[in-house]
């Protein structure tokens, strides 16, 4: 806490894991999820995705996530339709590579919570 406290300022980056994640699990007691919030999901690509496969590989990380979807409050039909494809390919990529890395979910669900059931199946 007092790491984050000193070095970030507001939301961190998407996803700056050489930045972000080692210094901060290798507290005592600290233990680590890593996945690409839905609110991010737009700059969701390759360079992410390997820096979150690096991450969710250290031995103290032991979940994929926070990941989802999130249509806010008012629903779908308030969504940028650009934005929730985007939600959509950056869920199912990373419930992909947690399956494959053998790692739990933490899933953030908001206003989607069937589109995200179905995702699930």
């Amino acid at each position: 806490k007092q790491w984050y406290q000193r070095r970030v300022r507001g939301d961190p980056p998407a996803w700056d894991s050489d930045r972000m994640y080692p210094e901060i699990i290798e507290e005592e007691g600290v233990w680590g999820a890593f996945g690409l919030h839905p609110h991010n999901a737009p700059q969701w690509c390759k360079a992410i995705q390997k820096n979150l496969v690096k991450a969710v590989s250290h031995p103290k990380c032991v979940a994929w996530g926070e990941m989802g979807l999130d249509y806010g409050t008012r629903g779908i039909h308030e969504m940028d339709p650009d934005v929730i494809v985007a939600q959509k390919e950056a869920f199912r990529d990373q419930m992909k590579l947690a399956l494959r890395m053998d790692k739990p979910f933490v899933i953030h669900g908001r206003g989607a919570e069937s589109d995200a059931f179905e995702m699930m199946k």
